[in-house]
């Protein structure tokens, strides 16, 4: 993981090599619902930036029906109040999207994070890098506050660290920083989140294992931490404790991270990607990295990117999913499992709104509410109630009115238009938020304590 502030763009950073594959395509769903409507005008969940009177940086949230709401900006008291005076349409508590109830959910290897209504944040799962934030390293299998942070409208997390976006701009992160991901200027582990030096304009954050990331009010990207494949977009593979500017770009609408690639979408549609492309997760037609933005192959109305371990997808406008890189479990969802180094078309996805990419699985939010996913299932990721692998989507098992997905190292997540976060999946470090560790769940449950 954008970024959609309720993307559930579940970062994948898993290390382990992508298996083979084995997969066997679903037999149709004849009972499945259709999914109905006509294409919104934004992505439910997706942000916009925007300025508030005085020109500090904020973010617009495209509600569930495709408008966009008010920009949100924090008053003299520092509380959440839109331009006409509001409080834009929080209550204090619960997960918010757009029209009420939305969220921003991120997501690796096995850890979430959860950005609240009234700009507090959560995580849960593995912590034995620091990435909950709570000031120790233990696990956790319901969500716990991030120590001090309050006012965040984006929050990313990576298999190492984890960063937010704060009301005013700032860019605040936590965990290992010994490749400089933390941006600080040090290279030293933070317990609890500490500033970035130089970011007062972030209007979105996405984290990768050693790098983050931020999108700033202007369009303009910039990147920090390890540096070894080009991921953070600046011409060399030099690592950089602080934020550098991202060569040639100046219209980001979105960012995501995976392990060692970065990908956004401009404003005119296009996607770009950049950093380790060995698989080719860059979707320029060639296998090969790249240390500053290429503009992956044919996408030219894109409304929301995901990166994953080895593979991207992306949304277009008129509603079908595209993926490209690794496909040895099927995660590019074209029925093969062939690495494509541009654009495939996922199948059976026409009407989508969102996507996220895992580590060897993807899963796809329809306008209708349904989420499908494809790809690797040995944990029950894919939520259809069996552990078989699939190489094109499946219904996730009673998911439905859901507005965003992230999708993680054997594990997925969804968000419902009511606020609810439902996950399914590995549970061995208690990502799937019921109170316990191990065990396992092949079908969505919700998450308690948000």
């Amino acid at each position: 993981m954008r970024p959609l502030l309720l993307s559930l763009s579940l970062l994948s950073a898993a290390c382990s090599a992508q298996s083979p594959g084995g997969a066997t395509a679903p037999p149709a769903d004849a009972s499945a619902p259709t999914d109905l409507g006509a294409p919104p005008l934004c992505t439910p969940g997706a942000q916009v930036a925007c300025a508030c009177p005085g020109g500090a940086a904020s973010v617009q949230v495209c509600a569930r029906d495709g408008t966009l709401g008010a920009c949100a900006c924090a008053d003299a008291g520092g509380s959440c109040a839109d331009a006409a005076g509001g409080d834009c349409g929080q209550d204090g508590g619960g997960v918010e999207l757009g029209d009420g109830m939305g969220v921003r959910l991120a997501a690796t290897s096995q850890t979430i994070c959860a950005r609240r209504a009234n700009g507090t944040a959560a995580c849960w799962g593995a912590n034995n890098n620091g990435m909950i934030a709570d000031g120790t390293r233990d696990t956790r299998s319901t969500p716990t506050n991030i120590m001090g942070l309050t006012g965040v409208v984006d929050v990313a997390v990576g298999r190492f660290h984890g960063c937010a976006v704060k009301a005013d701009g700032t860019a605040w992160c936590w965990g290992v920083g010994r490749s400089g991901q933390i941006g600080n200027g040090m290279l030293v582990d933070q317990a609890t989140p500490v500033p970035a030096q130089g970011v007062d304009d972030a209007v979105a954050v996405a984290v990768g294992d050693g790098h983050s990331c931020v999108v700033r009010r202007s369009g303009a990207a910039s990147c920090w931490g390890t540096n070894t494949d080009g991921q953070l977009g600046d011409g060399t593979n030099a690592r950089h404790p602080t934020a550098v500017a991202v060569a040639g770009v100046t219209d980001l609408q979105q960012i995501e991270a995976g392990p060692n690639h970065t990908c956004g979408v401009r404003s005119n549609g296009r996607v770009v990607c950049w950093g380790s492309g060995a698989q080719g997760q860059l979707g320029h037609g060639q296998r090969a990295g790249s240390a500053t933005p290429v503009e992956v192959a044919g996408i030219t109305d894109a409304t929301a990117v995901s990166t994953g371990l080895g593979h991207s997808c992306a949304v277009r406008a008129s509603g079908p999913v595209l993926c490209w890189g690794a496909n040895a479990d099927g995660q590019l969802g074209d029925g093969t499992t062939t690495d494509r180094a541009t654009p495939t078309v996922v199948a059976g996805v026409d009407s989508a709104t969102a996507v996220g990419a895992g580590d060897r699985h993807s899963c796809a939010v329809s306008r209708g509410g349904l989420t499908r996913c494809w790809g690797d299932n040995t944990n029950g990721q894919l939520g259809d109630g069996t552990t078989g692998d699939r190489l094109a989507p499946v219904v996730a098992a009673g998911v439905e009115r859901a507005v965003a997905v992230a999708t993680g190292f054997g594990f997925s997540c969804a968000l419902r238009d009511d606020g609810a976060v439902l996950c399914w999946g590995s549970n061995l470090n208690g990502q799937l938020g019921r109170g316990n560790v191990g065990g396992d769940g092949a079908t969505a449950a919700a998450v308690g304590g948000l």
